[in-house]
Parts: structure tokens; C-alpha cells; sequence
């Protein structure tokens, strides 16, 4: 050892344990020590004093430094993570991120519906008893000159009073129509059967038939046997605001029915048996209210069924033409 090395304190026991903690030296870190530059001295020449630090062996020894010595920088790095300042802005950032507010969207549009059910039909004005006014087309069993600008409501067919009135088309032939109206409408005698004003739906959706057809003498005998009478009746007038072709053509048939003719035609699915109020043997034949009688001169009109097909053919086909 040298003169001039100065002379360290010995090593307590604390300081030992101290250095056996430290990472003992590895392979790794042991620098080698050239063999031109090893001490030229015998093995006893420079043997430290006990106690003494060999300062030679720790020239040699890279001692690597206890985590705690570390500064915090050097600590991040040696972890493989950030540093407390790094951590501290990171974390800052974070708490006003949570503590800003939410942005409130505004609601979104409702979307209106597609005919809700509380809406208005048409253009909100049109009733929902008429909506479909526009396109009823005229029948025979229509209201007279009922157009699609019309649209009453239609009332419960057992509220109408006997008194209701119904447009009917008469059809004497190609060429002949005559419109008249039913007034004073009377139910049937038989429960069962329905009111003249009750056919109307089942007639709006046949198409018009053939015209009618005159019977007279024995092939009104005939034909009355093959149908069975009672049902609903009413009385028959010209419809208003005619010309003076239709007028004359609605005399001629009234005057044809006083001659003891009877007229049937079928509508629809209905056939409807027509006689003046003077015949009064069709009149009782084909069960006509007495009510109807009483009011004078008129055209009747009763529904009727056939009660015998074959019997109602041959008395159609046995019937001779009448003229109109």
C-alpha cells in the first residue's frame, strides 16, 4: 500500500451489510485485467490491513447502483414508464376532461306520422262517414243526381223513417230510362224480409240488368203464382227537374199499369214487381200496405221473391210481347 493512500475509517457491521446488499458483480461486469498491466508484486507485499477497503479490487468492480439511489428520471427509465412530471400533465388533462360538461344534442325532429289515426281524412275537412263520396257512381237505387261534390253522412238504416226516399232507374228498354223516387216506404210484412231501402248496398254493387217486361191478362195470373209477395213496398213518382220526354214516357207507363199490366224488372240481385194503386187485385196479390192505397192515383212498386223457377220461366216464355 502505498505512503500517501489515505487511511479509511474501518468497516462497521452496518457498512458490510450494506455492500452485501449491493448486486454482486457478474461475469458480465468484472472489467479483465490485461496481464502486462496486473501488479508486479509478490502476494504479500500489499495486503491490505483488516478493515481496509482494497481500493485496487474496486478499480476493477463496476458496482452498480441500488434503485433507491436512483433519481426518479432515471427510476422511469430503468421501468420502462413515465415520469412523475410526465404522469402529473397526463393526469391533469384527464380531471378537466371529466370535469367538463357534456355536450347536450338537441332533440331530434319528430317525424310527423302517416295518416295517424286521430287525423282528418282527405284535406281534413271531409267527414269519415263520406270519404269516399267521390267515387260512389251513380245506380239505380242512387240518390237522385248524387254527385262528387255531395257528401252527407249516411244515417243508420234503422233510424230512416218510413217516409225515406230512394232513386230508382226504370228501364223500359234500350232506349227508354224513366227516374223516379220511392216515397213512403213500408217494411214487410214478414220479419224476415228486408226494406226496400236495405237492398240499396247489395244493388250499388251489381251491375244494371235487363230492362223490364209488361205482363198482362192470364200471364199476370201466371207469373203472380210463381212469386211469392209481402215483401217491402212504396209509392213511385217522377223524379223532379226531368225534360218533357221523360214526363211523357212516366204517363205512359202509369197509364199502361191502370190497364191491369203489371211491370217486373230485377235490379241487381232484386226483383221488384210494379202496379198501379187501381188494380186493386194486384194491389192485395202482391201485399201492398193499405196506407199506400189510400193516398190516391200512384204507381206501387213491392220487392218480391221466386218462390217457383220452373213455374216463373214458362210464365216469362208463355207471356206475349206487349209493346211499349
Amino acid at each position: 500500500m502505498a505512503v500517501d493512500d489515505q487511511i479509511l475509517p474501518p468497516l462497521t457491521n452496518e457498512d458490510l451489510d450494506r455492500l452485501a446488499a449491493l448486486n454482486q458483480p457478474t461475469a458480465g461486469t468484472l472489467a479483465p485485467i490485461p496481464a502486462g498491466d496486473a501488479p508486479n508484486h509478490d502476494e504479500t507485499s500489499d495486503r491490505d490491513a483488516e478493515g481496509e477497503v482494497d481500493h485496487d479490487f474496486l478499480d476493477y468492480v463496476d458496482v452498480a447502483k441500488p434503485p433507491s439511489t436512483l433519481v426518479p428520471e432515471a427510476k422511469a427509465e430503468a421501468h420502462g414508464s413515465i415520469s412523475l412530471d410526465q404522469a402529473a400533465n397526463e393526469f391533469e388533462s384527464l380531471k378537466v376532461m371529466l370535469e367538463e360538461p357534456e355536450p347536450v344534442l338537441p332533440p331530434a325532429p319528430k317525424e310527423p306520422l302517416i295518416n295517424p289515426i286521430d287525423a282528418p281524412l282527405g284535406n281534413g275537412n271531409a267527414r269519415s262517414s263520406s270519404s269516399f263520396a267521390a267515387w260512389k257512381k251513380y245506380t239505380i237505387f242512387d240518390k237522385p243526381f248524387a254527385g262528387p261534390s255531395e257528401q252527407s253522412p249516411i244515417s243508420p238504416l234503422a233510424e230512416q223513417p218510413e217516409t225515406a226516399s230512394l232513386a230508382l232507374l226504370i228501364l223500359i228498354n234500350a232506349s227508354v230510362r224513366i227516374p223516379v223516387i220511392l216515397k213512403d216506404i213500408h217494411p214487410s210484412t214478414n220479419s224476415t224480409r228486408k226494406r226496400l231501402d236495405e237492398v240499396t248496398a247489395e244493388v250499388q254493387s251489381m251491375s244494371q240488368g235487363a230492362p223490364g217486361k209488361f205482363y198482362k191478362g192470364q200471364a199476370v195470373a201466371d207469373v203472380i203464382k210463381a212469386l211469392i209477395c209481402g215483401g217491402s213496398n212504396a209509392r213511385v213518382v217522377l223524379q223532379e227537374g226531368v225534360d218533357a220526354n221523360v214526363k211523357e214516357s212516366f204517363d205512359r207507363f202509369n197509364s199502361r199499369l191502370k190497364d191491369g199490366s203489371l211491370f217486373v224488372a230485377v235490379f241487381g240481385s232484386q226483383v221488384l214487381a210494379f202496379c198501379s194503386s187501381e188494380s186493386s187485385e194486384l194491389v192485395a196479390k202482391l201485399g201492398a200496405s193499405p196506407n199506400l192505397v189510400g193516398l190516391g192515383e200512384n204507381v206501387l212498386v213491392s220487392e218480391v221473391l221466386i218462390g217457383d223457377d220452373s213455374a216463373y220461366i214458362d210464365a216469362i216464355m208463355n207471356a206475349k210481347d206487349e209493346p211499349w
